[in-house]
């Protein structure tokens, strides 16, 4: 422990009181069983009240100014020692106060790390997931403050609980639950290049500061930076514009891990990456300065707490192949956290992962210029610590945490426990000592006095050291709680004591004995597809059945006659299909199957309910309908009203065609779902289509849910085996196999003649049930605008996708350029291509007030002619007659290099007449490679 030209402060008198994590001093016995709370009798709590208390009689109740930064790595602040970084409002909080440098979150992701500041309970100590059930009734800091008389606010990013309704909570959605906090403004990163991603939410903070001046007040200031994704065109980058990265400062892991990904990935200069990180960074430093200048404007710096800290470490910038909204987003190389040297990041239990910068101000009770490089502290004791220097109660059986008051104040002792992470697998912190457990490639051991950046694993050189911390982590891992049984599968191990623990952890994938099964694809090695077949704890299907599939068992079985087709986006063209074609021919040989596919890359559901009459109702009867639940939909961004109406579009339009159809709905896998599972939430756009499933009786399988449950177990990774949204062999396998564990159980008993579905009525009568797609010549009164039957795209630049460019397509270059659709129905919507010059279009209905639509697409216009619906009027009197005007604005996008609109076709929701022009040869994806859609 060092201070600047300060004497040890004397603390001794300072009463401390710990509650007891998880003691690897027990006996056996008592490690292996779950872990409770029981032994903190009602006189510890009250001994605890009484001290709580007494820290702060006579004196004003200190406030709290909690500032959270989001993935900001160890290194990523000047006064942690990044060499180009500007930060002189964080450094002059470490150097008025104390700065830690082992100070670990309780997660490696947003939520869990958010967890345990709150609640001061592991992540995992839930029954339930906090993302669909919030906190469960477990006291959190706000409402603790908040019964002692503090005004209390939260402003920013929020990720600790759902909104009502179990939608996700956001600046629409206001959390279902407060916890506690007085003042909630769920607040997203601003746009504006002309100000920090995070002025909002600093400002807010501000102005709730000014009003609750006069009484003690706690505020969560929540930030966005430096999470994904960082902008490259921020004034704030002027400040790094002569910048010249010495690489050598960095070290070898952020080399081969940031740099080499950057240059080699993407193409880009680390010069400029470097800018726009600290750029991003170094706005987020002008807000706690503006902060920081209001607490001194208003005189409450000397009695007001702040801490900084960030939640984990920073994220990779080699995300592309896994998320579609990311493939070709150079936006993904600025991602330049750097965690002096540690292995791992964000997601990552490594070093780099769960160890964050941790900084505390309180004028004359906190040592200024203080760096605590001894104590081990948790993002567990922020609440016990908070309430003891508040003088407020809390039940110490509720926590997990350790008041470390003093250690705050300026003490330097070590608290002695055990610290603990899981995603996949746990890891244990004891001391200097970390235990990684890895069922794919063996435990690893690190002594981090040595080896801080867990370069040599020593497992074997160590055997009784890892012995010990392995029995530690059995016994904590088996006193985690069951996940309810709608959140979470079956437990894949149960944890029995050290031996079986050691099995059950470090156990590897085994083949599983191959069992026979009606129509079962082509004989392969369970070792590869280890979810085959699997039996006892682990068998689990995921999927709901609702209303099932008999009508096709019939008519597949007894008429022998049938049509199969396949509506979605590019995923639907892969080798799955092909397999669950095989499989139906195979279950049933004497059959004569007429299969139609309809899968178009790079579109999502709402343009699905416009293109079903085209691609799959005009060619005639259809007895099972496979749907796709794009995963576009995520990446397009779609709310979950856009979801519904095109989903039950989509459903109903192909119900109103045959109502004896059979429907199968998947939802299809991509990282941001996967994320929302991790984070313990169903992800929205899932919910949505749930809910139009069951009220239409339509089968459901979350192939989602399934890769995130198999990864948890341990069978498989998205990285390695996965690899993609666009998935690997392995994963086409994985999708064809859990569709035919649907059929099997679906098929199952003998056939019942057929009987058509039950229609109710709609869930929203804005769903785009009665839609369609016309030819762009239907537009009336053009200036400017004409039909262009084969656009030179390639003089515009950018990548062109067979089959869309070669249509007819009514093209406006110029603003001011216009045209008018007259139609009848209740929604009109463009499908659009959009290219490097895709412009900003106005539009009007009927007389109503010009709104503005930027067709270019930041994330992709600038490379490739992409394909995107955008309804622009809805909730319109489908009875009458319509008038929609449209003009080519002045404006345009910042990245854009034209004005133009490109529409190849209109879709109209209700109009009464029959596209002309517009026949069943739509546009198809049949490969392999992602690179749709081709014919």
């Amino acid at each position: 422990m060092r201070r600047n030209d300060e004497p040890p402060r004397d603390i001794s008198m300072l009463p401390t009181v710990d509650v007891v994590l998880f003691n690897p001093a027990h006996e056996h016995a008592e490690c292996n069983k779950p872990m409770k709370r029981s032994f903190v009798t009602s006189g510890f709590f009250s001994l605890a009240l009484m001290l709580a208390a007494s820290f702060v009689q006579a004196e004003e109740k200190p406030n709290i100014v909690f500032i959270l930064a989001d993935d900001l790595g160890y290194g990523d602040l000047g006064c942690y020692g990044h060499p180009y970084s500007k930060t002189p409002n964080i450094n002059s909080l470490a150097k008025d106060g104390i700065r830690f440098t082992r100070f670990y979150a309780t997660g490696v992701t947003c939520q869990p790390s958010r967890v345990g500041f709150m609640t001061s309970r592991h992540p995992c100590s839930f029954e339930r997931r906090v993302g669909e059930y919030g906190f469960d009734g477990r006291p959190t800091i706000t409402e603790l403050l908040n019964k002692n008389g503090y005004a209390t606010g939260h402003f920013g990013k929020w990720h600790i609980g759902p909104a009502a309704g179990g939608k996700k909570a956001s600046d629409l959605h206001p959390p279902a639950d407060s916890y506690g906090i007085d003042e909630i403004e769920v607040l997203s990163s601003l746009k504006d290049r002309t100000k920090g991603r995070d002025d909002n939410t600093f400002e807010a903070s501000i102005n709730f500061i000014e009003r609750h001046k006069h009484e003690p007040f706690y505020v969560n200031v929540w930030a966005h930076i430096s999470h994904f994704s960082i902008p490259s065109d921020t004034v704030f980058a002027e400040k790094f514009s002569n910048l010249q990265v010495d690489e050598s400062l960095f070290g070898s892991y952020m080399k081969a891990n940031k740099f080499d990904i950057c240059r080699n990935e993407w193409g880009r200069s680390v010069n400029d990456c470097m800018k726009n990180y600290l750029a991003d960074v170094w706005s987020l430093d002008a807000a706690v300065g503006r902060l920081l200048n209001k607490l001194d404007q208003l005189g409450l710096s000397e009695n007001t707490i702040v801490v900084f800290a960030s939640d984990q470490g920073p994220a990779r910038n080699t995300l592309n192949t896994l998320k579609a909204n990311q493939v070709g987003d150079t936006t993904r190389a600025n991602m330049m956290g750097w965690t002096k040297g540690l292995r791992g990041g964000k997601h990552e239990m490594y070093e780099g992962g769960p160890r964050v910068p941790f900084i505390v101000r309180w004028p004359g009770k906190v040592p200024a210029g203080a760096v605590n490089n001894t104590s081990i502290l948790s993002g567990f004791d922020f609440l016990p610590t908070v309430c003891r220097l508040t003088g407020t109660p809390y039940d110490t059986s509720m926590v997990e945490g350790y008041d470390v008051a003093d250690i705050w104040l300026g003490g330097d002792r070590i608290p002695e426990r055990f610290l603990f992470w899981k995603k996949q697998y746990p890891t244990a912190l004891h001391g200097d000592w970390k235990y990684h457990v890895n069922r794919r490639e063996g435990d690893e051991l690190y002594h981090l006095a040595t080896d801080p950046n867990e370069t040599m694993n020593v497992i074997d050189t160590k055997p009784k050291q890892a012995a010990t911390m392995l029995k530690v982590i059995a016994a904590w891992d088996e006193s985690l709680p069951m996940l309810s049984a709608k959140s979470a599968p079956q437990q894949a191990n149960v944890v029995t004591g050290s031996t079986e623990a050691r099995k059950s952890i470090e156990g590897k994938r085994r083949p599983k004995k191959k069992q026979d099964s009606k129509g079962k694809a082509e004989e392969t090695s369970d070792a590869l597809y280890p979810w085959r077949n699997v039996t006892g704890s682990l068998q689990q299907n995921w999927f709901e059945l609702h209303d099932g599939l008999k009508n096709s068992q019939y008519i597949f079985e007894v008429e022998k006659k049938g049509t199969v087709a396949f509506v979605g986006g590019s995923i639907t063209g892969m080798p799955w299909r092909k397999k669950v074609m095989e499989n139906l021919k195979r279950r049933f040989p004497a059959t004569e199957f007429n299969f139609i596919l309809a899968g178009v890359g790079s579109t999502g559901t709402m343009y699905g309910a416009f293109r079903l009459d085209r691609d799959v109702i005009q060619k005639g009867k259809v007895d099972l309908l496979f749907e796709e639940a794009a995963v576009n939909d995520v990446s397009i961004g779609r709310t979950a009203e856009q979801s519904i109406h095109g989903m039950e579009g989509i459903i109903r339009h192909a119900r109103q065609a045959n109502p004896d159809m059979d429907v199968v709905m998947m939802h299809f896998a991509c990282t941001e779902k996967i994320e929302d599972y991790e984070n313990g939430k169903t992800p929205e756009v899932i919910e949505s289509f749930d809910t139009v499933a069951a009220h239409y009786g339509v089968p459901t399988l979350d192939i989602t849910k399934e890769v995130y449950d198999r990864i948890e177990r341990g069978e498989f990774t998205w990285k390695d085996d996965i690899k993609g949204v666009h998935p690997s062999p392995f994963g086409q396998q994985l999708y064809a196999d859990s569709i035919e564990r649907l059929l099997d159980e679906a098929w199952s008993g003998k056939p019942r003649p057929v009987a058509a579905h039950a229609m109710p009525e709609k869930l929203d009568p804005a769903s785009y049930s009665e839609g369609k797609l016309f030819a762009p010549r239907i537009a009336k009164k053009r200036n400017g605008f004409a039909v262009e039957a084969d656009y030179d795209a390639a003089a515009e630049g950018g990548k062109v996708r067979t089959g869309w460019n070669e249509r007819p397509q009514l093209v406006g270059y110029n603003p001011g350029d216009s045209f008018d659709l007259p139609f009848i129905g209740s929604a009109v919507a463009v499908q659009v291509i959009a290219g490097p010059q895709a412009g900003i279009i106005e539009h009007s209905v009927d007389g109503s007030d010009w709104v503005e639509q930027d067709l270019f697409v930041e994330k992709n216009s600038f490379k490739l002619h992409l394909n995107r619906i955008y309804i622009l009027r809805e909730g319109l009197d489908a009875d009458v007659p319509h008038t929609l005007s449209v003009r080519i604005s002045e404006k345009r996008n910042a990245l854009s290099k034209g004005n133009n609109c490109r529409i190849v076709y209109f879709g109209l929701n209700g109009d009464h007449r029959t596209p002309k022009g517009v026949d069943v040869d739509g546009i198809y994806f049949d490969g392999s490679n992602g690179t749709g859609p081709e014919k």
